[in-house]
């Protein structure tokens, strides 16, 4: 195994879950996470299989989105001067 490996597979799996937001539609979006989930659990990089819980304890949260489409990036994004 090489020793950039882990940081490789941390990467991809980084930029994989940001992709959830490109889904077009809640269902699509539950797939996707479900798989995200299976493959970072199965990963053997302890701090992604810690993750995969505080994802499924949140997926209906983040699965909101698709009801709504909101996001409080813009508030979480600010700077108060």
């Amino acid at each position: 195994m090489s020793r950039n490996e882990p940081l490789a597979k941390a990467y991809y799996l980084k930029e994989k879950l940001q992709a959830i937001w490109k889904q077009s539609e809640r269902i699509s979006a539950e797939k996707w996470v479900d798989g995200w989930v299976d493959e970072a659990s199965n990963s053997r990089i302890p701090m992604l299989k810690s993750f995969t819980k505080t994802v499924v304890r949140f997926k209906e949260g983040i699965l909101a989105y698709y009801e709504e489409r909101m996001s409080s990036d813009p508030i979480e994004g600010s700077t108060i001067v």
